[in-house]
């Protein structure tokens, strides 16, 4: 249930502000913050960002014991580059610390096993490995590695492909949106949704309808799959004559989220062994991947920059209190909540929080 806000007050941000701290210059910032608070129940109940899930193990060993041990090692081991490749910038990878079993020891809170299956010398089963938040933290921080902990609200991903001279986007002839649809799962803090290319689909919205930007249309497809916008990926296949492969143009245009109409360019080129299914979902890939790896870049938590606020924030009654303490908890970018007053009407909340303004309100 959504709660009933009004705007907040900053309690004069001077006073208020660390000496790392330049304060918030307006309350617009955390009234933005504290309105979507309220408007967008939390990701982080739905998915842990210290959670990876559906980790497959299968491992052979001379005894179903012996097979047992090393695949909840490796399990371990698995779980932990993805959760890596989940909230770490690529760059950043080459400065974590080698996993040991003293460090797992440390890091892991708990794992549960499904579906386990023994033989003799085998041992198959699949693995949820619950990671400790502090831990992990603190030796990423040690470490000097940046890493991002704010889920972003999921985007959906329209491919519109460039034909025999036609557009196309839910016809059965678009190798481009089929190679979309043939990715792996995603496992990374904002989620690509590629479209089922049902009716649906067809009656929101038409190939160059999205090519125009056809507000209305773009936005109505967004709804519907419960995606906070949306990013079309126009692609043009060329034959490389020179290279005896093709190359790959593709246009990344953002929409929604307060970005409309962002553009860029993207150029991949194959070699003469490369299927075009093959090139067609690679392409898809690393587009994924870098959408992904800027979502990173832009909510790294800037520990080097804590800053600090007062606001007195509307209350309708305390359960209105109760639900936002607990999504206060969920914000990695929030360090501490100090709460200095309560009444039935409002809170005197002191923020600690790390980076700027605009990386609170993503949160």
């Amino acid at each position: 249930m959504c709660l009933a806000w009004f705007p907040a007050k900053i309690l004069d941000p001077r006073r208020f502000a660390t000496a790392t701290s330049k304060g918030l210059r307006s309350a617009a910032g955390l009234v933005a913050f504290v309105l979507l608070l309220s408007a967008h129940p939390s990701v982080a109940r739905d998915r842990s960002i210290y959670t990876v899930n559906d980790v497959i193990v299968d491992e052979t060993a001379e005894s179903a014991a012996a097979a047992r041990d090393i695949a909840l090692s490796r399990g371990q081991a698995a779980a932990f580059q993805r959760l890596m490749n989940r909230i770490a910038p690529l760059a950043g990878h080459s400065r974590i610390p080698a996993l040991s079993s003293a460090v797992l020891v440390d890091i892991v809170g708990g794992i549960d096993v499904e579906g386990e299956k023994t033989s003799p010398v085998r041992y198959i089963a699949t693995l949820t490995v619950r990671f400790n938040q502090a831990a992990t933290r603190k030796m990423l921080r040690d470490a000097g590695v940046p890493f991002a902990e704010t889920p972003g609200k999921p985007l959906i991903v329209l491919p519109i492909y460039r034909a025999a001279g036609t557009l196309q986007l839910w016809d059965g002839a678009n190798d481009w949106l089929r190679a979309w649809q043939a990715l792996p799962p995603q496992d990374a803090l904002i989620p690509l949704i590629v479209p089922r290319g049902d009716s649906a689909d067809i009656a929101d919205i038409s190939p160059q309808q999205a090519l125009n930007g056809a507000q209305a249309r773009l936005t109505a497809i967004a709804d519907r799959y419960r995606a906070s916008g949306v990013v079309l990926a126009a692609a043009t296949l060329r034959r490389n004559s020179a290279a005896h492969g093709s190359v790959l143009e593709i246009a990344l245009s953002r929409f929604g989220s307060g970005v409309w109409g962002s553009t860029s360019v993207k150029s991949f080129s194959s070699g003469p062994n490369n299927s075009t299914e093959e090139f067609l979902r690679s392409a898809a890939m690393k587009i994924r991947e870098e959408v992904a790896e800027s979502w990173k870049q832009d909510n790294l938590i800037r520990f080097g920059e804590q800053r600090e606020l007062v606001a007195v924030i509307p209350l309708s009654g305390l359960p209105d209190w109760v639900r936002l303490r607990e999504r206060f908890s969920e914000i990695a970018t929030l360090e501490k909540t100090n709460l200095m007053s309560l009444s039935l009407n409002e809170a005197t909340v002191r923020f600690s929080y790390f980076g700027d303004q605009n990386q609170l309100v993503l949160a």
